[in-house]
């Protein structure tokens, strides 16, 4: 008898302990059902001029590129209907070009996870496509080093093109993430340079230095209107006790006056 309570209240108890989970109220959410009317609302109506600024390629190039990784982004319809390949480049397509963050990018009718799954799965389909054509490979050889140094003796470039401003070299650092998106974003450069250097890439847009002159490109009022390369904010809080604070601020006056080196600028901490 005794044994038998035990067990009923151990089965008790643990149907107490057990988590309660709550009935979901969809099973996905209503705008989310049709996920690929976007790309077949929004992309007939646009002409040209806003076609390319939106995919910032032309329409007969968009379906060549389709055309080339279709394939490899096809998915097969189970519980409900999937994304077609073209919803899927598009979308990597105007997260390149707009560099919105996936939260904005999910309004593509897509949830959050699902539009950075088809980002990552894209870029990996466009670089199998694309790399052995547009980025043959290094054209720096072995052991030289020396070759590539500036007169400051540092390293004179992170990536390496030629005169048409086809990338033929890059050395891009981690996260895995970042430089994926840097790779697929050479291999587009470099696939339109190809295709259609006058409209993708203007001779406006570089400086030109002439044996007289100097003509700077369009690229630096994007720059002065400050469109781009802006300042990253403050992503947190800053809590610190204003004790620490008065510490940091006293180590800071004595390492820039009387307790300063003559070596301390020219070592990172």
């Amino acid at each position: 008898i005794r044994r038998r309570r035990a067990t009923v209240i151990i089965a008790i108890s643990s149907l107490k302990k057990k988590k309660t989970y709550k009935k979901r109220k969809y099973w996905i959410v209503p705008i989310f059902e049709n996920p690929n009317i976007v790309f077949f609302a929004l992309v007939p109506k646009l002409e040209d001029i806003r076609f390319h600024n939106y995919f910032r390629m032309n329409a007969t190039q968009l379906e060549e590129l389709l055309g080339m990784i279709k394939s490899k982004l096809q998915k097969q319809d189970v519980v409900r209907q999937s994304i077609i390949p073209a919803e899927r480049l598009a979308l990597i397509l105007r997260y390149l070009a707009s560099g919105d963050s996936m939260i904005s990018m999910s309004y593509h009718l897509v949830e959050v996870t699902t539009a950075n799954n088809i980002i990552l799965e894209t870029c990996t389909a466009i670089w199998d496509c694309l790399s052995p054509v547009v980025l043959p490979g290094k054209f720096c050889p072995n052991n030289a080093g020396s070759t590539y140094l500036n007169y400051k003796y540092s390293r004179s470039f992170k990536a390496i093109c030629d005169a048409n401003y086809i990338i033929r070299f890059a050395d891009i650092a981690v996260p895995e993430n970042a430089k994926v998106m840097v790779l697929i974003t050479i291999c587009l450069h470099n696939w339109l340079r190809q295709q259609d250097s006058g409209i993708y890439m203007p001779l406006t847009l570089v400086d030109i230095d002439e044996s007289n002159s100097f003509k700077p490109g369009f690229w630096r009022t994007v720059t002065e209107n400050d469109c781009a390369f802006k300042d990253i904010s403050n992503c947190g809080s800053n809590m610190s006790a204003k004790q620490y604070i008065g510490i940091r601020n006293k180590f800071c006056y004595y390492f820039n006056n009387e307790g300063v080196v003559q070596w301390q600028n020219d070592i990172n901490i």
